[in-house]
Formats: structure tokens, C-alpha cells, sequence
């Protein structure tokens, strides 16, 4: 050989390659040093650990000399199948070498040159605490962690939300478990969570979390029967009958249940009558029934309209009674038709819980639209106007017919819709009305206004414009 080196490591640098194996996390380590030849990988894959290695490098050749502690960390990764770790000794092994290499890995690793390792392959560590939001009832309405991880020398931080109580009891199930085997870190969500020394007490955050949010879910009986909670149209409890039913009769009496002399159609009760009042369907009506059911099924609507029906027909009760069209014909065609048997056997039986009233124009609805009436009825213009700005006169009228239904909520109303065009003093009608409200009553609770950014600078204007700034009390 031409050329000789001798080279006398004395540090090793790993490089490292996470692998994940179904949210295991595996590691790969690359032992090397500085100015190791090209094939020193390959001979200590294929060799055992020796003291020497003789190694050619082109027209040469490379001496190894292996000291003890340098050998024995070698032995170490050897040790490992296909020098990698997964587990919770590759958690341990990232956070700290010397757990798994052995004491004598503090003496010939470099901290700095491993955490530019762990680093470059992407091996990050995680902190997280619990951040919780509380209503004003004291519940929680957004569980989230605050995620941290430290990466080159920066910080990122993100907030994970957990979108309900199931997720987070899985999410609270394992943390629990990790920390009761000592682990390093909880993998979740693609994250490596972290068990620091305030892990426990953040898991203790999150369980009471839980627990509220668990709690506020759940209405005692006496909350379900309290009709003061629900709307006006609620009735009552009790069995909410169908208001349409399969029809089925023979086209005539003098011959038995045959196909041919089967007549098939919806029959209903309407609102103050006690006659029921029949629609019969011929085939092809009955093949026009049957594809509005299933559109109606097919795009997630719960009802339809049908030529004839005075109200839209649930698509679940069509549904019933094309099951029971199928089911009659079938029998019929078998011989096997009964009506006193097909009357005991009703497939649509009647839903148990909230009667609803039938009729939206005979409900004694608090909401009278006559009441609700503006006409004739002057607005009650701000002090704080500006004397010489003028309100048009549709502008006028929108203002007092906002304080007109401001003076019956919440009783008989619980709501407005000013449906001007654009450019016609929208937000100055409200403005109007707003500034109003507080001169008449200092203590109004706050108005939120729900707009686009891009608007704000449009309000300012507005106020800037019509009102003397420093007379809006409130």
C-alpha cells in the first residue's frame, strides 16, 4: 500500500434517523467520527467489535485503534438489531444517550453535536399545558393544549382543540397511562408530548376539565319537562301521530283482495276536521311517490311536497308507508292479505316525546304580527346627532321600526332583519337606534357587532359624521 493512516478516535458522532412504525417511534444510529473512511460503516455492520479495524481506503490503507471507552459504546450499538431503538428506549435514548450507550457515552459524545443530530432528523421535544375556556356559567366551551416545541433554537407554539369529550377522555386514558409506566413522552396526534414535572398536575387540569364539560351536556328530568323551555309550537308530551297514513282498499267490494283490485294512497286529517280525507295513487302516481322519497332520502332532506298533500310529508313516514305498500302487495299476490291483521301490525307506530301544535296559523303565538306593527309610529331620534345632518325619510322609518320592536322584547320579539340595499344607511339606522338605546338606559348591557373587518373604518366614519362623539353616553 502506498498510503497508511492511523486514526485514534477518541469521539464518536451518532448520526440518527427517526423511523415510525405505526406511531411507534423507531430510531436508527449511525456511529461515525471525524475523517472516517467511506467503508467504516460497512465494516462495523459486518464485523464484530474489535479493537483494531484495517480498512482500505483507495491505494491505501486505514488503521482504526479503538479505545476502551470508545469500544464499549460501539458494543452498545452493535447490540441493537440493525442499530435501532424503538419505544419507549428510543424516548429514553433521544432525551438522554447515557441510558441505553452506557456511562462511558458522556466521554466520547459531544451534547451539542447530538442535539445538531437529533435535530437534523427531525426529533423534536414537546411541552404542553392544558388551556381551558370557561363560560359565564363556569363551564368549559374549548379544551385545547398550548403545544410548544423547540426546534433550531426557536420556539413554535399551536394550539390542539379537542373537539369533544370523547376526545379528550381518549386523550386523558393514555397521558394517564404513560405516566403511571414512566414514560419520557405521549405521543398524540403526531406530537411528542413531553412528561415533565408538571405533566401530572396538567393532567389533573384537563380530567376536572372533563369532568364539567361532561356535566354540562346533562339536563335532569325536571329541565326535559319543563315546557317554559321550549317554544310556543311545543304542545306538550305524549305520542305525535302521524299526521299521513298508508290508504289501502279494494276498487270494488264485490271482488276480493286481488292485485288488480288494490288501491293504494295517502290519507290525512286536517287541522279542526274528524274526516280523514283520502289521495289515491295510481301506478304511475305511486312511481312519482316513490322518487320523491328517495330523492328526498338521498339528499338528507326531511320532508318533501307532494300535488294534493296540504303540508310537506316527512320523508321518514313516506318511507313507512311505501314499506307498507311493498309489504301489501306482497301479500296480496301470495293470498295472504288480512286488513285485521294488517291493522294489528302497524309498521308506523306512533314517536314518543315533544307534540308539536299542527297548525302554525291557529298557534296563540306571543309574536302577534299586528302588535309588531310600526305604522304611524315617530322615531325617538339620539340627543347626539349632529343638528344639521337629516335623516332620510325610509331611514326614519327603519329606526322607529327597530325601536318599536326593541320596546316588546324579549316577549314578543326576539329579533329583526333590516333588509335595506346596499347604500341605503343600514349602519346609520343602527347607529340611530344604538346610541338611542344607551342615552335612554346608561346600564344597557354592551351591543356586539358581528361585521368584517373591512367595515370598521366605514362605522368610524359613520360616527364620525352624524354624531357629536363626546354627547353617546353609555
Amino acid at each position: 500500500m502506498k498510503n497508511t493512516v492511523v486514526l485514534t478516535p477518541e469521539l464518536l458522532n451518532l448520526g440518527l434517523r427517526k423511523i415510525d412504525f405505526g406511531g411507534t417511534k423507531t430510531v436508527e444510529i449511525i456511529p461515525a467520527f471525524d475523517n472516517c473512511p467511506d467503508r467504516w460503516l460497512e465494516m462495523f455492520d459486518r464485523l464484530r467489535i474489535q479493537d483494531r479495524y484495517d480498512i482500505p481506503s483507495g491505494e491505501g490503507l486505514v488503521h482504526i485503534i479503538i479505545s476502551p471507552e470508545v469500544k464499549t459504546v460501539l458494543n452498545e450499538i452493535k447490540r441493537m438489531p440493525g442499530r435501532r431503538v424503538s419505544g419507549e428506549r428510543a424516548e429514553a435514548f433521544v432525551r438522554n444517550p447515557g441510558a441505553l450507550l452506557g456511562p462511558d457515552a458522556h466521554k466520547v459524545l459531544v451534547p451539542e453535536a447530538f442535539e445538531r443530530a437529533r435535530e437534523d432528523a427531525g426529533i423534536s421535544y414537546s411541552s404542553f399545558t392544558a388551556h381551558i375556556l370557561h363560560d359565564e356559567n363556569g363551564f368549559p366551551f374549548e379544551v385545547s393544549l398550548l403545544i410548544e416545541e423547540s426546534s433550531h433554537g426557536e420556539i413554535k407554539s399551536e394550539y390542539w382543540r379537542f373537539e369533544s369529550p370523547e376526545k379528550l377522555e381518549l386523550f386523558i386514558k393514555k397521558l394517564d397511562g404513560r405516566i403511571k409506566r414512566n414514560a419520557q413522552c405521549c405521543i398524540w396526534e403526531g406530537y411528542d408530548l413531553e412528561i415533565l414535572g408538571d405533566t401530572h398536575d396538567q393532567l389533573i387540569k384537563l380530567k376536572a376539565a372533563l369532568a364539567a364539560w361532561i356535566k354540562q351536556n346533562i339536563h335532569t328530568h325536571s329541565e326535559i319537562f319543563d315546557l317554559s323551555l321550549y317554544s310556543d309550537r311545543i304542545e306538550g308530551f305524549g305520542e305525535e301521530k302521524p299526521y299521513y297514513s298508508a290508504f289501502i282498499a279494494r276498487k270494488s267490494d264485490d271482488s276480493s283482495w286481488i292485485p288488480d283490485n288494490v288501491m293504494f294512497g295517502i290519507s290525512f286529517t286536517p287541522h279542526g276536521s274528524n274526516e280523514s280525507i283520502a289521495i289515491a295513487m295510481n301506478d304511475k302516481i305511486l312511481e312519482t311517490f316513490r322518487t320523491k322519497v328517495e330523492q328526498a332520502s338521498n339528499t338528507g332532506k326531511a320532508e318533501f311536497d307532494f300535488p294534493g298533500c296540504p303540508k310537506p310529508i316527512p320523508t321518514d313516514q313516506a318511507q313507512d308507508i311505501l314499506k307498507i305498500f311493498d309489504e301489501v302487495r306482497q301479500q296480496v299476490s301470495k293470498g295472504e292479505f288480512s286488513p285485521k291483521k294488517q291493522s294489528e301490525d302497524k309498521t308506523v307506530k306512533p314517536k314518543i316525546g315533544l307534540v308539536i301544535k299542527p297548525n302554525i296559523d291557529d298557534i296563540d303565538y306571543i309574536e302577534a304580527r299586528k302588535i309588531l306593527c310600526s305604522d304611524g309610529v315617530a322615531p325617538r331620534l339620539p340627543v347626539a346627532l349632529k343638528t344639521r345632518q337629516k335623516l332620510k325619510q325610509h331611514q326614519l322609518d327603519g329606526v322607529a321600526w327597530l325601536q318599536h320592536l326593541w320596546s316588546h322584547t324579549p316577549d314578543r320579539c326576539r329579533g329583526a332583519l333590516l333588509a335595506d340595499d346596499m347604500g341605503l344607511g343600514k349602519t346609520l339606522q343602527l347607529l340611530t337606534f344604538i346610541i338611542r338605546c344607551f342615552e335612554d338606559d346608561p346600564n344597557l348591557k354592551p351591543v356586539l357587532v358581528v361585521a368584517p373587518v373591512s367595515l370598521l373604518e366605514n362605522w368610524l366614519e359613520e360616527i364620525g359624521k352624524f354624531w357629536f362623539f363626546r354627547r353617546i353616553r353609555g
